[in-house]
């Protein structure tokens, strides 16, 4: 175990300033509240929450709304889609499976509150948490719950499920393993603080940051740590692996850290914090900050390649669809930018559906 404290190449904020330029805005789409849902994309369309309390299904090729629903109440979570069925949760306490087509309810399920967790699916269920501390198991088809384990915190983690475990956060500080199946407790590990943040798994590592200013590489199957990084300020973001790095941000800054080492490759500070999670193209790093800005960076050096301005804080996570970016604004917009690179997310976080994905179909294509 070894414990990395950040060194390497670092940029100020002030010659981010100066590269902010590039990128180009295919559309936008207004919508009544804040964007910090992350989009998920299948079959063409663009699947995104607003604070409106609306969920959006818009055209991917020219942001046209599809179709829209009324939730009651906000919808921060991303919504996960998968054989034309979309899952989603709200601030309303409820679950619902839709129609991808038409955004008619399948099911609703009421869990004990908030859900601003994203969920994820398995072969036969969907996995969330809720902030009444509850993470849940439902049928897919029924929405019927199969298991659920009690924190003794909110989780507003979202649940990331590989070889038939759940790996998911809560407030309590506590990152959890559970069996997928049955929801029994596997292993858990205590950090500092809260962990909102949601895992990552690469082989048999899973990654996972916390407010206490970590990030956390554990062996999956025991959850022994391998190292963990200091990155000096807290990490809501969520990490995503690719190209042998573990990307994630923190306080006001965006770190690449070796997947294997624990250490430090590249920085790059924003003038804002960076609570968005980020996503890894063929050679680019794509992520928001609260400064109002995307930016595109990157994979190996850390140089950023360009930046695009929205009119609000950036904390959606973005997804990377055939070369384009999707991603939300507290402007209350969704965007559509010109990636300046062709391809799909291809980071363990898309791979896995956490926190906005795109077509299954495309994930046996990827690598990480």
């Amino acid at each position: 175990m070894r414990d990395t404290e950040p060194a390497g190449t670092e940029r100020t904020a002030a010659q981010r300033r100066q590269e902010r330029t590039g990128g180009t805005t295919r559309w936008t789409l207004p919508t009544g509240g804040a964007v910090r849902s992350s989009p998920t994309v299948a079959d063409g369309s663009v699947f995104v929450g607003s604070q409106d309390g609306h969920l959006y299904a818009v055209d991917l090729a020219s942001g046209d709304t599809q179709w829209r629903l009324d939730t009651g109440w906000r919808v921060r979570g991303s919504p996960t889609a998968l054989d034309g069925t979309v899952y989603l949760g709200s601030f309303d306490a409820r679950v619902s499976a839709l129609d991808a087509a038409t955004g008619e309810r399948v099911w609703t399920t009421t869990v004990g509150d908030w859900v601003w967790s994203s969920p994820t699916v398995t072969d036969d269920h969907l996995v969330v948490g809720s902030l009444d501390g509850g993470i849940h198991a439902l049928d897919r088809a029924t929405g019927d719950r199969v298991w659920q384990f009690d924190a003794d915190g909110e989780v507003g983690s979202s649940p990331t499920v590989a070889d038939g475990t759940v790996y998911i956060g809560s407030n309590d500080s506590n990152l959890y393993a559970l069996d997928a199946a049955t929801g029994a407790e596997e292993w858990s590990l205590s950090t500092g603080d809260v962990v909102e943040s949601s895992a990552t798994v690469v082989g048999p590592t899973v990654y996972i940051g916390s407010r206490d200013g970590r990030v956390y590489a554990l062996d999956a199957d025991l959850g022994t740590r391998q190292w963990s990084f200091d990155t000096g300020g807290d990490v809501g973001s969520s990490p995503t692996v690719g190209g042998g790095a573990v990307f994630v941000g923190s306080g006001d800054t965006i770190y690449a850290i070796d997947q294997e080492t624990g250490n430090q490759r590249w920085t790059v500070e924003t003038d804002g914090e960076v609570e968005s999670s980020p996503t890894v193209g063929v050679s680019t790093v794509f992520v928001g900050s609260t400064d109002g800005y995307v930016y595109a960076i990157d994979r190996e050096t850390g140089d950023v390649r360009w930046t695009v301005g929205t009119g609000g804080g950036v904390w959606s996570s973005p997804t990377l669809v055939d070369g384009t970016v999707l991603v939300g604004s507290d402007d209350g917009s969704i965007y559509a930018l010109t990636a300046s690179e062709r391809g799909s997310s291809r980071g363990s976080r898309a791979m896995l559906g956490t926190l906005g994905h795109h077509d299954h179909r495309w994930w046996d294509e990827l690598s990480v």
